[in-house]
């Protein structure tokens, strides 16, 4: 994993670890409220060629089904908190 591992954008927290990677960027785990996110946080091209791209639409509206149920319910460590920075930083294809 690049070593450029960013804050968690859910809890700022400053450690996390490779949790896996897709089409090229890296995610990590927090280890203080277990958010996954991309890390480091692409550049606007990368994103731009990524959502662009024919194959991507396709497979990601064939996920919905199978992502909706955890898109819809609140992390423990956010419901606990009355986090809102949850629903701000989260994306997922085609759910939020």
């Amino acid at each position: 994993m690049n070593s450029a591992v960013r804050l968690c954008p859910a809890c700022d927290g400053p450690h996390a670890d490779f949790a896996f990677r897709v089409r090229d960027f890296d995610h990590a785990r927090c280890r203080r409220c277990a958010t996954v996110f991309v890390t480091p946080l692409p550049d606007p091209q990368a994103l731009e060629t990524l959502y662009l791209a024919p194959d991507y639409h396709p497979s990601a509206e064939g996920q919905e089904q199978r992502m909706r149920p955890r898109a819809t319910r609140a992390p423990p460590s956010c419901a606990a908190s009355a986090c809102v920075r949850c629903s701000r930083s989260a994306a997922a294809p085609g759910i939020f």
